[in-house]
């Protein structure tokens, strides 16, 4: 089931705090309103805070979060695009004018290397994400990610990542958390190409079967791309015989990517087309792995601007197509996680 907002705001305010919120509730009628009092929901004790109402009669408390482990003992999600615990009413959340996420659909457990789900309905480009209220959402940081690669600093960004599939390619929307967004495109714009993932960025990467030989640069049925939180993206292979060369990028088409700046950081939102021209089928295997590049620090130059990075997966190999015996996503896409298509 798929939440759109709509173009009715409400005010909701909290003291000093003044939110802007829409919302169409999934499940019930649009229009639908229902006072704090009735929702059972409005008083301190049940809550551990005030809350006020919605047009809808989603509730929104005024308990700073910023994810929903930090709502969850009070029956609440975190939505992170307002950063306060919200509780939903007969299936309707509030939804900001902001990106979609966690708490406006209250979908989470997702887990891209355990299966991919389907997705329904028609994508929109348009960086917020209400086109995947129904897609489980991902939620990456330093403790649970695959591999952390620190160079000047551990990263300290929280994604939640709603991945899904259809005939026409791999649907994705990435919020990203981060409190100091920096990219290559704005220090040296000559750079965003070639190096676009020393800034802060966002890397996908995916097969559409499960037929991988290691090298990038060999499978035709393999895509990686890099989309930095504003600027180019880009996709690119390992293109020699041990790996040490990411080969020359390539622009993505606009059509399949588009990213906005937010009140926590930045959106990723693309709709990329399977590698190969081949497109699997329901119950089939394919690979996907992702990537978070970090840039908050201080820094020289372009060279030196990436603090670190997050890998969500990274399969074992017994002989890396990498240089030396570092193995890494990009370069041996037997790294990426098998995964099925769900119906």
């Amino acid at each position: 089931m798929i939440c759109k907002t709509r173009n009715s705001i409400a005010k909701v305010s909290f003291g000093a705090v003044l939110l802007l919120l829409s919302a169409e509730g999934c499940g019930s009628p649009k229009g639908t309103k229902a006072s704090a009092e009735d929702s059972g929901v409005a008083n301190n004790e049940h809550t551990g805070g005030s809350t006020s109402t919605d047009t809808t009669g989603g509730l929104v408390s005024n308990i700073a979060c910023t994810k929903d482990s930090e709502c969850t003992s009070r029956e609440m999600v975190c939505d992170t695009f307002i950063n306060y615990c919200v509780k939903c009413k007969d299936g309707v959340c509030p939804a900001t004018n902001l990106p979609l996420d966690s708490g406006s659909c209250a979908a989470s457990g997702g887990n891209p290397c355990s299966s991919i789900p389907h997705f329904s309905g028609t994508q929109t480009l348009d960086g917020r994400g209400d086109d995947f209220c129904a897609i489980p959402y991902l939620q990456l940081d330093s403790n649970n990610a695959g591999k952390v690669v620190t160079l000047n600093a551990t990263p300290s960004e929280v994604i939640n990542a709603r991945i899904a599939w259809s005939s026409a390619g791999l649907h994705a929307f990435i919020d990203v958390q981060d409190s100091n967004v920096q990219v290559v495109n704005t220090v040296d714009a000559t750079q965003a190409i070639n190096q676009a993932y020393q800034g802060d960025s966002i890397e996908i990467m995916l097969t559409s079967s499960n037929d991988v030989t290691g090298l990038t640069g060999a499978d035709s049925n393999s895509l990686h791309v890099i989309v930095p939180a504003s600027g180019p993206a880009i996709s690119t292979k390992a293109s020699n015989s041990n790996g040490s060369s990411q080969g020359a990028a390539t622009l993505l088409p606009s059509s399949q990517f588009v990213q906005i700046s937010t009140s926590t950081g930045y959106a990723v939102e693309l709709q990329l087309p399977w590698p190969g021209g081949t497109a699997p089928s329901s119950g089939g295997t394919v690979r996907f792995d992702m990537a978070l590049n970090s840039a908050d620090s201080n820094f020289g130059g372009v060279g030196d601007m990436r603090d670190g990075q997050l890998i969500y997966h990274l399969e074992t190999v017994s002989d890396s197509s990498c240089q030396g015996t570092d193995t890494q996503p990009f370069c041996d896409d037997r790294t990426w996680c098998p995964t099925t298509l769900t119906p």
